[in-house]
């Protein structure tokens, strides 16, 4: 079982990868706006612009937060939140994971906010639930690969980039998209 400072660490370590996800400069947001602008115009020309500049900023945005978050990852162990020794040790490995996997929590931010600029709310519920469920879960599921703070991020940031897979493949089907319909110039 976990102990207390480990439970403390796997908050922790929620709270960031949540943060993260509210985090998005408002991208997401952004994204059910336009996609809804866009969906009252009968071209779906736009729709490959709007998603494709949501995409790129998602990546981008997420790449350079989870650089900083991987070249901090130290500091913020051993400094802000002072744990030494293995818990120092894994909490610090549990960060770099997280900071790989930041554009993939970003981009299926950006993609539920397109989807819900199409009004699906019915395949977004039920994607943030199966979501929701796996995070909270995840320490659970640890358990088998020795439950260590690595384990539980990898298993979160799987079922981020399974809501990627989901949420891209609903919106390219509801848009009759494909991936070279993607475009960040606007033509």
């Amino acid at each position: 079982m976990y102990s207390t400072d480990y439970v403390g660490l796997i908050v922790i370590i929620w709270a960031i990868l949540g943060y993260f996800g509210l985090l998005d400069l408002g991208l997401s947001r952004a994204m059910t706006y336009c996609i809804a602008a866009q969906s009252k115009d009968t071209s779906t020309q736009g729709f490959g612009n709007i998603l494709g500049c949501g995409i790129t900023l998602a990546l981008t945005l997420g790449g350079f937060l989870g650089f900083v978050l991987a070249w901090s990852s130290d500091f913020l162990t051993l400094n802000i939140l002072r744990y030494e020794g293995q818990l120092a040790s894994e909490m610090a490995a549990a960060l770099r994971f997280a900071a790989i996997f930041l554009p993939a929590i970003l981009l299926s931010t950006t993609l539920r906010g397109a989807l819900e600029g199409l009004n699906d709310f019915q395949h977004v519920s039920v994607v943030k639930l199966a979501l929701g469920s796996i995070l909270f879960a995840a320490p659970l599921f640890a358990l088998p690969f020795g439950g260590s703070l690595p384990a539980i991020v990898l298993i979160i940031a799987g079922a981020r980039l399974l809501s990627v897979v989901f949420y891209s493949r609903r919106l390219f089907s509801l848009l009759a998209l494909k991936l070279g319909d993607l475009s960040i110039t606007g033509s």
